[in-house]
């Protein structure tokens, strides 16, 4: 998954503090409707240059996440140490549907906020999801996202990864960037736009 160039990236952090990528796959032998996979603390990497440099902070440092696979919809709870004012997230949802590979975008900040999901990797055209939902509560250090399972066709269990990345939206704020699930993070996976993030266990609809 390519992170931004520098320049690029300076840009960014001044509209966005979070960026969530949540990938949930389909796949056989599904086994509760839902599941918490616990993250290690202090392993966020720093955004500041033009690859992220491991440094520990709480801002961006997920602690869990939770997967709850419902009849109606897929809730996809995550925790962290710490949350900046300004956040957006980037979620990126892979189906046993052949071809079907979905992303959500969500921004929230002082008085602006945005949720979309559109089908593939570089497609700009959004899609209608009635009840698409993105919450990021900053005094419990929470993003909570929700999409409906009819705008995922309906799939029989899901498994998650989560890609996180926090800043304050200041010029003095570099921002951070921590992925659930590994505690060092390999080049391929910054730099690989087709790179695929750890999966938790599989969750069956309840």
């Amino acid at each position: 998954m390519r992170m931004p160039s520098r320049a690029l990236g300076a840009r960014l952090l001044g509209v966005f503090s979070v960026l969530l990528a949540v990938v949930l796959a389909t796949g056989q032998g599904a086994y509760a409707a839902s599941k918490t996979v616990r993250d290690a603390t202090g392993d966020t990497y720093s955004i500041a240059g033009d690859t992220p440099v491991r440094k520990a902070s709480a801002i961006g440092d997920i602690v869990s996440v939770r997967t709850a696979h419902r009849a109606k919809k897929v809730i996809v709870v995550i925790r962290t140490r710490g949350l900046a004012a300004v956040n957006a997230g980037f979620v990126q949802i892979k189906t046993s549907n052949p071809g079907r590979q979905y992303f959500v975008s969500a921004f929230a900040a002082p008085g602006m906020k945005s949720v979309s999901l559109t089908k593939g990797m570089n497609s700009t055209n959004d899609l209608t999801c009635r009840g698409l939902r993105a919450a990021f509560q900053i005094a419990s250090n929470t993003i909570t996202v929700q999409v409906p399972r009819t705008c995922l066709h309906s799939p029989r269990w899901v498994r998650t990864g989560v890609l996180l990345t926090s800043t304050s939206a200041t010029e003095t704020d570099d921002g951070y960037v921590d992925v659930a699930g590994l505690d060092v993070v390999s080049d391929n996976l910054w730099n690989d736009d087709s790179a695929s993030l750890p999966l938790g266990p599989k969750v069956r609809r309840g």
